[in-house]
């Protein structure tokens, strides 16, 4: 069953340039996560413009689909809506923000049924915008987070082949000395790579606003990075694995 609705959220916060971590100079994505009546797990990701504007989304992390945010901020507070066909269902309302530790508290109000819930954002991480995308200036974000989307299901399924297809040579395991220059060397290596600790460690990972500077794109905690390789035909290779890292 397809559910249609229209919600509007609207956080008021009090706040100065640092609450988004704002440089005039560099547009940042500033990436938030929190609690719903200290249940529903949402991760929400804001990209403030010069012009007062904003853009991003969030997303119920249990659910894992993106719903586009959109507003409008200055140094006095801050409105983010979330537009969907006919009438406005609900509201985020800020009651407080604490400059120092990033957090971000108020409730979410149900307009129809007037129920109201507590809700908590903590500052979690910035990364800076190319021309409003995340993560590339030729890739859309959508493609990246596609590929750690399949990163992250041929860990947990163990797919040897699709990892040895996908990673970017040589790699070293360097705790034991192994050196690994092709993927039948990978597959006959992945078993001590691909560990338990490594699966149990991706399975709540997002695959979604993730941290990403020059080095590439960090998935789990930096436990997997990946990149876009020049003149690859395949642009995106995985760079380090768990314990096996890139040899330059």
């Amino acid at each position: 069953m397809r559910f249609q609705y229209k919600l509007v959220i609207i956080f008021w916060v009090t706040l100065s340039s640092y609450t988004f971590g704002y440089n005039p100079d560099v547009a940042m994505y500033n990436n938030y996560e929190g609690l719903i009546d200290n249940k529903y797990k949402i991760t929400l990701s804001i990209l403030p413009m010069k012009n007062g504007t904003l853009t991003g989304d969030y997303v119920y992390d249990k659910i894992g689909k993106k719903i586009k945010l959109s507003g409008n901020w200055n140094d006095q507070h801050i409105q983010i809506n979330e537009l969907y066909k006919s009438s406005i269902s609900a509201k985020f309302i800020s009651s407080d923000f604490n400059d120092n530790s990033g957090v971000i508290v108020g409730y979410w109000h149900n307009l129809k049924t007037n129920s109201k819930l507590a809700f908590k954002l903590r500052h979690i991480s910035s990364t800076s915008a190319i021309n409003k995308k995340r993560y590339s200036s030729t890739l859309s974000d959508e493609q990246i987070e596609s590929f750690a989307n399949d990163i992250k299901n041929a860990v947990i399924h163990q797919d040897y082949n699709w990892l040895s297809n996908n990673l970017r040579y040589p790699i070293q395991i360097k705790n034991l000395d192994i050196h690994i220059k092709n993927k039948v060397e990978f597959i006959n290596n992945a078993k001590l790579i691909i560990t338990n600790e490594l699966i149990s460690n991706l399975k709540p990972a997002r695959t979604f606003f993730l941290f990403c500077n020059s080095d590439g794109i960090s998935l789990s905690n930096g436990e997997i990075w990946f990149s876009e390789i020049e003149g690859n035909e395949q642009k995106l290779k995985i760079l380090k694995i768990g314990s096996a890292t890139p040899v330059w």
